[in-house]
């Protein structure tokens, strides 16, 4: 389960790597500014994207148009709630594609961006409770399947692989290391 305190374990290791992301990350959102966000979707956040958005809304946005935010994890970024949802609505938009190959479901919301796949999402079904299952969509085997139980799960895996020297910075951006080799991966997901 995602707890504060585990976010701040998580911004110590970014802090302690001196990775930008630490000093970029925006003010928290009430939970009336989060419920009134995800009003239009009919749903509410599940708890742990409720702990997760209270405690930073994202990062500061960047005028590069390739990649307008700093670097979260490997390869990934953590923007506002709001882009999040419009990521989501477009999401939804295209699932009818996706639907019948099992790639996407329209219970899959987005929580961290990833580049080049299109990143880690929550199964967020009606009444869900918390935690709710993750999925990295695009890199599952088989699509659309959990890959991890929680949040809470995904940034344990992150604060051990930046703590042990598994995920290491460069140049303002996060890389898995040569000591990745023998490092056990939840599902073997980096």
């Amino acid at each position: 389960m995602l707890t504060i305190d585990l976010l701040e374990r998580f911004h110590t290791a970014l802090r302690a790597l001196d990775l930008r992301i630490a000093d970029e990350l925006n003010p928290g959102l009430s939970d009336a500014e989060m419920d009134a966000l995800t009003e239009p979707l009919g749903f509410t956040l599940p708890t742990e994207l409720r702990t997760l958005f209270s405690w930073h809304n994202g990062s500061r946005r960047f005028p590069d148009p390739e990649w307008p935010y700093s670097i979260f994890a490997p390869g990934g970024s953590f923007r506002p709630l709001a882009e999040m949802i419009e990521h989501y609505k477009t999401s939804v938009e295209i699932a009818d594609d996706a639907a019948p190959y099992g790639l996407w479901k329209p219970t899959f919301f987005p929580v961290v961006e990833m580049n080049p796949s299109p990143g880690a999402h929550l199964d967020v079904p009606e009444g869900a409770p918390s935690p709710v299952n993750l999925v990295y969509w695009g890199d599952a085997e088989p699509p659309g399947e959990p890959d991890l139980q929680s949040v809470g799960d995904l940034f344990t895996h992150w604060c051990i692989a930046l703590e042990e020297g598994i995920y290491v910075p460069e140049d303002d951006w996060i890389f898995i290391s040569e000591r990745a080799d023998g490092f056990t991966w939840p599902h073997g997901l980096p």
